[in-house]
């Protein structure tokens, strides 16, 4: 699939984004993902540790 920008996502989808930049196979590469195929939820941001705690 390729991408070209800018781009938008549609309704009920998300935009994901691996941690390493330069080498990610992330939205960049296969384009949004449908939010019904989300299977997990983030629960602690780390990193910048000024931000470190659970979300909401």
């Amino acid at each position: 699939m390729e991408i070209t920008y800018p781009y938008t996502v549609p309704q009920d989808h998300l935009w994901v984004m691996g941690d390493n930049r330069t080498n990610s196979n992330d939205s960049r590469y296969f384009g949004a993902v449908p939010v019904s195929s989300v299977i997990a939820r983030g629960v602690m941001v780390y990193w910048p540790l000024s931000d470190l705690g659970l979300l909401e």
